[in-house]
C-alpha cells in the first residue's frame, strides 16, 4: 500500500502487478494517467515534507487558525495533517483506526475475496472440463458408433452422448418402419429375408455415419440426422419400407453360419470320370 500511494505509476497497473496479472489499459482512469506531471510533483512534494517535518499541502491554503475544520470531509486541512502523522508514525502508533486505514483495508479484502472467487471458479472449470473429458473416452470405449474417436475433432461442439442419442432415434424410426411393412403383401418375398435387430442397428450406424462424415458444423449435422427421421417416419406413414431396409444383406448369425459351412462339405462332389463325360451322367 506504501507503493501504491508514494509511487507515481498508473494505480490500476499497481494492483494488477501486485496480484501477477498482465498490465491493464487504464484509458486515463487513475490521476497518474490523466496528469502524471502533476502527480509526480505532488508525490516529491509529499516526500519533500516528510522529510522536512513540515506539514503537507495541496496548494494554497486561505483557513484561518480559528476556523472550524470539524465538519469538512476528514476533518479539512488539519484532519489531512493528522492523517499524514499518522501515516509517518505508523509503526510506533499501533492501534490507530483512521478513516484512511480503515478504507484501505476494505479494499485489500475485497480484492483479495475478488481472486478467490474467480481461483475457484477457474477451477470448477477445469475439473468440470476434466470430467467430461475422461467420460467421452469411457464413452469412446464402450460405443457403436464409426470414427467415435473423431467426434469433437472432425465437428466442434459435437459429443458422443449427442451423436449416440440421434442414433438411437434412427434407430427406433427404422425398427417401427420394418414392423409396420414387412407384414404388408408387397412385402411377403422379404419375409425369407428377414432382418434381425442386429441388421436394423447396422443400418442407422451407416445412415448416422454419413451424415457425420458430409457435415463439419454441429448445427449442420443436426439438421440433416432431423431430415433422415423425417424420411423415414414419413415412408411409415405411407407404408413403404425404407430403401435401406429393403438393399441391406442379412447378416448370417453364428449358427446359420455353421449349418451353411456344413451344408457345402456334405454337397456331393462330381467325380473326375463324371466331369470328362458330361453326357454320360
Amino acid at each position: 500500500m506504501i507503493d501504491y500511494c508514494e509511487l507515481p505509476i498508473c494505480r490500476h497497473n499497481s494492483f494488477a502487478r501486485y496480484f501477477g496479472d498482465s498490465k491493464p489499459d487504464c484509458r486515463k482512469q487513475c490521476d497518474f494517467c490523466t496528469n502524471s506531471k502533476q502527480t509526480e510533483k505532488r508525490v516529491d512534494d509529499f516526500k519533500a515534507c516528510l522529510m522536512r517535518k513540515k506539514e503537507f499541502r495541496f496548494g494554497p491554503s486561505n483557513v484561518t487558525e480559528d476556523f472550524d475544520e470539524s465538519d469538512l470531509y476528514e476533518g479539512g486541512r488539519r484532519g489531512q495533517k493528522r492523517l499524514y502523522e499518522d501515516y509517518e508514525n505508523d509503526d510506533e502508533s499501533e492501534g490507530i483506526d483512521t478513516e484512511g486505514k480503515r478504507m484501505r483495508e476494505s479494499l485489500i479484502k475485497e480484492q483479495f475475496a475478488l481472486r478467490r472467487k474467480g481461483g475457484a471458479e477457474k477451477s470448477l472449470k477445469r475439473k468440470k472440463e476434466e470430467d467430461e473429458k475422461k467420460e467421452e473416452e469411457e464413452r469412446a470405449g464402450r460405443s457403436r458408433l464409426k470414427a467415435v474417436q473423431y467426434t469433437g475433432t472432425k465437428i466442434v461442439g459435437l459429443n458422443i452422448a449427442t451423436r449416440e442419442s440421434y442414433w438411437q432415434l434412427i434407430l427406433q424410426s427404422l425398427i417401427k418402419n420394418y414392423d409396420t411393412c414387412i407384414v404388408l403383401p408387397q412385402y411377403e418375398s422379404n419375409t425369407a429375408n428377414k432382418l434381425s435387430e442386429r441388421d436394423i442397428e447396422d443400418i442407422a450406424l451407416d445412415l448416422e455415419y454419413q451424415k457425420f462424415t458430409s457435415n463439419s458444423v454441429k448445427m449442420m449435422y443436426q439438421k440433416g440426422m432431423m431430415s433422415v427421421m423425417m424420411n423415414i417416419r414419413k415412408n411409415t406413414e405411407a407404408n413403404k419400407m425404407q430403401e435401406e431396409l429393403l438393399t441391406h444383406t442379412p447378416t448370417l448369425s453364428l449358427m446359420q453360419a455353421l449349418q451353411l459351412r456344413l451344408k457345402m462339405k456334405l454337397k456331393p462332389q462330381r467325380s473326375k470320370v463324371d466331369k470328362e463325360n458330361p453326357k454320360q451322367t
